[in-house]
């Protein structure tokens, strides 16, 4: 049980990290109203959406995935160790937001300054 606990704390650390990691780019990246939300394998952005919206997403993501998995401890049996889940996604988010967040300053970098 203690391990699941640590486990959750640990997702719900991470959950916050990703958010702040949002903010702090929201900031950085303020002279932009759309920015890159998809790009190819070459790392070319082939789509562009709001700011807002995309910096957003993963965090408010990786509070759902965990809602989730924690409803789903609460109603169905568990199988193997849960703890692993959490683990998991709290790794993943931030993770995630980090190489996002890259892929949007290098090419924010290439623009020119209106």
């Amino acid at each position: 049980m203690g391990a699941l606990i640590a486990s959750v704390v640990f997702a719900l650390v991470c959950c916050l990290a990703t958010f702040v990691l949002a903010r702090r780019a929201d900031r950085r990246l303020a002279r932009f109203d759309r920015i890159p939300w998809q790009f190819s394998l070459a790392g070319e952005p082939t789509y562009f959406g709001p700011r807002g919206v995309f910096l957003y997403f993963t965090p408010w993501l990786g509070v759902l995935l965990l809602g989730l998995t924690g409803l789903s401890l609460a109603f169905l049996p568990a199988n193997g160790n849960p703890a692993v889940a959490f683990l998991a996604i709290g790794a993943f988010c931030p993770a995630l937001q980090l190489l996002l967040i890259w892929l949007v300053e290098r090419w924010a970098r290439t623009q020119h300054r209106p």
